[in-house]
């Protein structure tokens, strides 16, 4: 059986991977989260701690061993987009050396994501 970190060993309980494209949404979600005493990655709560870090290595950080799960926001522009599929390569890293759920996907379409397979339940946006 595989043991479930405990919260406490995690810097934050989630992290959220999105485009830009869809950083209002994504906003309201992280904004929600954190009211609720979520502990969340989201890019603009980290503004000062991010300044001047080489983004590569600490968003790998982030994505591989800092939160218990990641929520992607799948979508047309997040498959397009560079950073956010070093995002997803992390998280999809840390899905497989964990060895259980770890990415949460949540839909805003039917782009397929790499390494997303199907068969994985999603939330879907365009229905919530």
């Amino acid at each position: 059986m595989t043991r479930t970190p405990e919260r406490s060993e995690f810097q934050y309980d989630l992290c959220l991977s999105f485009a830009g494209e869809q950083r209002t949404f994504v906003e309201r979600v992280a904004a929600s989260l954190r009211r609720k005493g979520t502990r969340v990655f989201f890019d603009e709560y980290e503004t000062t701690e991010l300044w001047g870090k080489d983004l590569y290595a600490h968003l790998d950080e982030v994505y591989t061993q800092s939160a218990r799960y990641c929520i992607l926001f799948a979508s047309k522009a997040y498959a397009e987009k560079v950073w956010t599929n070093h995002e997803r390569r992390s998280a999809q890293a840390r899905a497989l050396r964990a060895n259980r759920e770890y990415i949460l996907p949540a839909r805003f379409d039917d782009t397929p994501i790499p390494g997303l397979p199907e068969t994985v339940h999603y939330l879907d946006l365009r229905r919530l």
